[in-house]
């Protein structure tokens, strides 16, 4: 009886954070690989089938990617499923988690495309406004970024030192912007999570309506050797996961200020939150994008890109992405960077924020930094710092030049540039007759 009242009184005197992760539950939706992991650990876990072909009309598709589980899960078998997936999957998350089934059916449930989205072109045409910008991109300066991200103690999506990341984040892009009424910066919360997106916007000057995004993940976490410390109190730099990806997306924003692009389709730069416990903060977004049917053209996502494991410079992941945007990425590769070597790899289910993308109807790509299996083995871990990419961010500065490429091009450059500006080539072409 001692006992009883002892754990009782203990209960009630823990803090209320504390409290909730005692007997916190959730759903979340994985694939099989996925839910194998997981029940190999915990063969009672509560499960439920969803069979679905949100996949199926992609070509060479492992067919088990159509078979879509949800299961409930605590707090520690979520984290031990993102151990697992790290361990034997070598990718994050691999779900995604919701707050409840009702919420989950509901996500499973949703329509696959939308109607309103328009399918770019995808010509190449703006060579004489992406080549010398390309010249100046700076490894130097993608490296200080991702020295500055890793520099906090960890970016846990709810947690203390993950909100401050996102603070430092929105107030160095509002920085470089000063001087763009036509540039905002948003800070996106989802419910109560400590840490939001951070979402920059570059207005577009005629074709406002239609988004590029590129995204990268803000939060880290350590599953690795974090001891007994909680994900708020863990060591977790992130460096190159995926403080490496938000760095690519600083220098792209850099560059865009420094030559005065202004586009003609609005150009959204987003740092997610919440990417490593279930892909939180792109999913709320992208789901709110679809529910009011924002045209977005197209979305691009750097998740990793600072280690070479491999023999090939980039790697375009083929699930879970598009085809026709894929090979629009090989073409501005042949066209702007055609010393580097492209090759192809396969992720899994909601293995990054694409997935959020995809499985909303939006077109998505997803270039990695290496084969999977030899990507980073420091990730998840104390280890994920600038020293053990060797302080450099050469291999980051090939995927920030195709990231900017990709902006530009998709997005366009507006009439009231190319006219200001008198960019020969673009005229010569016939390209300002669109204005």
């Amino acid at each position: 009886m001692k006992l009883v009242i002892l754990l009782v009184i203990f209960a009630f005197t823990l803090p209320a954070s504390q409290a909730a992760q005692v007997d916190e539950s959730f759903w979340i939706s994985l694939d099989e690989v996925a839910l194998g992991l997981l029940q190999q650990k915990y063969p009672k876990l509560e499960t439920l089938p969803r069979h679905q072909d949100r996949s199926a009309a992609e070509a060479d598709v492992d067919p088990k990617q159509d078979r879509i589980y949800l299961a409930r899960v605590t707090a520690s078998q979520r984290d031990d499923l993102i151990r697992m997936v790290h361990d034997q999957l070598h990718h994050c998350a691999g779900f995604f988690a919701f707050d409840s089934l009702s919420e989950a059916m509901q996500w499973l449930d949703a329509p696959t495309h939308l109607g309103t989205q328009t399918r770019p072109d995808y010509g190449i045409d703006y060579q004489s406004v992406v080549a010398p910008m390309l010249a100046t991109m700076s490894a130097v300066h993608i490296g200080n970024t991702i020295v500055s991200l890793s520099s906090f103690q960890n970016r846990y999506y709810n947690g203390s030192h993950g909100a401050q990341a996102a603070d430092w984040l929105a107030d160095t892009w509002l920085a470089m912007a000063v001087s763009r009424p036509d540039v905002s910066v948003e800070k996106v919360n989802r419910g109560s999570d400590a840490m939001p997106s951070v979402v920059l916007t570059i207005e577009g000057a005629e074709l406002a309506d239609q988004v590029v995004v590129v995204g990268a993940h803000l939060d880290s976490v350590n599953v690795v050797d974090r001891g007994g410390a909680s994900h708020a109190n863990s060591i977790a730099p992130g460096a190159d996961d995926d403080a490496s990806g938000v760095a690519g997306l600083t220098e792209i924003f850099r560059q865009l200020m420094a030559s005065g692009f202004r586009p003609q389709r609005t150009i959204q730069l987003m740092a997610y939150s919440g990417e490593e416990f279930g892909l939180y903060g792109s999913r709320f977004i992208a789901a709110d994008y679809a529910g009011r049917e924002v045209d977005v053209v197209g979305v691009l996502q750097l998740d990793m890109t600072n280690y070479k494991g491999s023999q090939s410079d980039i790697y375009l992941i083929d699930d879970y992405t598009d085809l026709l945007q894929n090979q629009f990425l090989v073409d501005l590769l042949d066209a702007y960077l055609p010393t580097l070597t492209v090759a192809y790899s396969r992720c899994g289910y909601a293995c990054s924020d694409h997935a959020s993308w995809h499985l909303n109807g939006y077109v998505a790509s997803f270039p990695f930094e290496a084969q999977f299996g030899d990507d980073n083995p420091y990730i998840h871990s104390s280890g994920d710092t600038f020293a053990n990419s060797g302080e450099q961010a050469a291999h980051a500065l090939k995927f920030s030049r195709l990231g900017l490429a990709y902006v530009v091009e998709l997005g366009e450059v507006s009439g009231e540039q190319i006219h200001r500006d008198g960019f020969e080539s673009v005229v010569a072409a016939g390209l300002d007759k669109k204005f």
